[in-house]
This record gives structure tokens, sequence and C-alpha cells, in this order.
């Protein structure tokens, strides 16, 4: 039975790149012009710097939002998924998008400490990874679609003629091999932060240690979660 949900799709690289040119822009323009400069006022290259940051903020919401994550209308169908975008643009030219289950290697439903959000990722094959999230006008369908993924890639993998390594996986960036990695340094690097701060010379600034606990915490959690949805549940 091929099944609707409605969601919010972007292609991670675009998502990613976003990250990395946005804030730098705005930054690398106020540099330029500063360096043009004779004489240079403190308070005016920290009103900049701050302004900077500011509008890079402003920016990569703006691109996001509006742009690189539209809503579409994503059908489970025998073969794949199909997609329908509800509007395009440069970025995403194409209003119809076919992902057969071949074209699928793995997907996770993800937890974003930081922003309290879920999201699907789908990697791909062939062709840019995906991130699916919920969407305001049906929110309950990315749990819906989720579901959805598991039928699909238990039906697609109970094919006996499926070659070695063909299979869909269901595994999250925080299990595999590098993010189990991340995890270990992490861990260590906040036992190192804690035990400096607590006997020894509490070299690093307060705001610093602070930093860090919260990028620990956050990555912690993502952990935790990605966890949790593989632990078996009680009938």
């Amino acid at each position: 039975m091929h099944q609707r949900f409605t969601v919010i799709f972007g292609k991670m690289n675009l998502l990613i790149w976003a990250l990395i040119v946005v804030p730098l822009a705005p930054m690398f323009s106020f540099v330029f012009a500063v360096l043009r400069l004779e004489k240079l006022n403190t308070t005016l290259l920290l009103t900049g710097i701050m302004g900077c940051m500011a509008l890079s903020v402003v920016l990569l919401l703006w691109l996001i939002r509006k742009h690189l994550s539209l809503e579409a209308v994503i059908t489970t169908t025998d073969d794949g998924l199909k997609m329908e975008l509800m509007r395009t643009n440069i970025f995403y030219p194409r209003k119809e998008i076919i992902i057969p289950l071949s074209n699928i290697r793995n997907f996770s439903l993800n937890y974003d400490a930081r922003s309290g959000q879920q999201f699907v990722v789908l990697r791909l094959a062939r062709g840019a990874n995906l991130q699916i999230s919920a969407s305001r006008n049906a929110p309950d369908d990315l749990q819906a679609f989720q579901a959805a993924l598991v039928v699909q890639q238990e039906r697609y993998n109970s094919n006996p003629a499926l070659q070695p390594g063909g299979q869909i996986g269901n595994t999250s960036f925080y299990e595999t091999g590098f993010g189990r990695l991340i995890t270990g340094a992490i861990i260590i690097g906040t036992i190192m932060v804690t035990v400096n701060q607590l006997v020894g010379t509490g070299v690093l600034p307060w705001y610093k240690v602070i930093w860090w606990y919260a990028i620990a915490a956050a990555w912690l959690v993502n952990v935790w979660y990605a966890r949790q949805k593989k632990m078996p549940k009680d009938d």
C-alpha cells in the first residue's frame, strides 16, 4: 500500500556548503575592507565583527529555510520513493525525484540536541545524501515515514537474489567507526578539561570550558538517542 508523507527535504551537500561558505563570506569582505584602512578604530573593528556574525546567522537561516530546505510530499512505492517538491528553485530545479530502493544504502532517524529536532538521513549509492525533517503542516509524518522505511527495508533485504553488500542498512552516523572515534575523543577531552580545572592550573578561560561542555553534552545526547533507538522494546 502506497503512503504519502509531507516533510521538509534537503540535500546534505548543499546544507554543508551553506554552513561553510555563508559565515565566511561576510567576514572575508569585512577583513578585505579593514586591510584597506590606514587607521583602525577598535570600536569600529568590534562592531564590524559582531555585525558580520549577526549577518552570517541571518543569511544562513534565510538560505536554509527559504531555498535549501523545501516542503515535499514523499510517496512510498513498490520500487522505492517518489518525492514531489511543492516548489522548485535554482538549487532544486526538478519537481519530481525518484529514488529506487536499490539506490538507498542506509537510513537513520537522528536527533539534534541543540535544536531538539529529529531528522532522517538517507545515504544513497548515487547522488547526494538527503536530510528529511518534519514539516509544520504535518509534524507526525516524519515518524510515520521512518516506520514506512523500516517496512521497505525489511522487504527489500529479504530478497534472496540480493547481492552481498547490497542490503539497506539502518545505522546512524554516531554508530559508525568514525562516529565512535569522535565520541571517545570527546569523552577523553571532557575528562582532561575537568581534571585540569579542578586540580590543575586552570589555564582555560571559563567561557571556553562552558563552550566545550556544551558541545560535548550535545554530542553525547545525540549518541544516547541513537543507541536508545537501537534497544529492543519490551512487548
